[in-house]
């Protein structure tokens, strides 16, 4: 599992997501906006995505690993 928040989420929103990943040692990392985060999986704004299958988690981590703040 890794979690993506989005880069202009609220100061609070990111600090809660950062918080409870770095306390459930779950990768994060932070991307582009709201708008693009939510377009990307087809919905309206979003703040953060969780992504529970590994193999995509793997393949976003080998892709872009610049973006993770935190390895668990």
């Amino acid at each position: 599992m890794c979690v993506i928040i989005a880069g202009d989420a609220s100061e609070g929103s990111r600090k809660m997501y950062s918080d409870k990943c770095k306390y459930y040692g779950v990768p994060y990392m932070y991307y582009s906006d709201r708008q693009a985060l939510g377009h990307a999986v087809g919905k309206d704004l979003r703040s953060a995505l969780a992504v529970e299958d590994e193999g995509l988690c793997q393949a976003i981590r080998k892709t872009a690993p610049e973006l993770f703040e935190e390895e668990s």
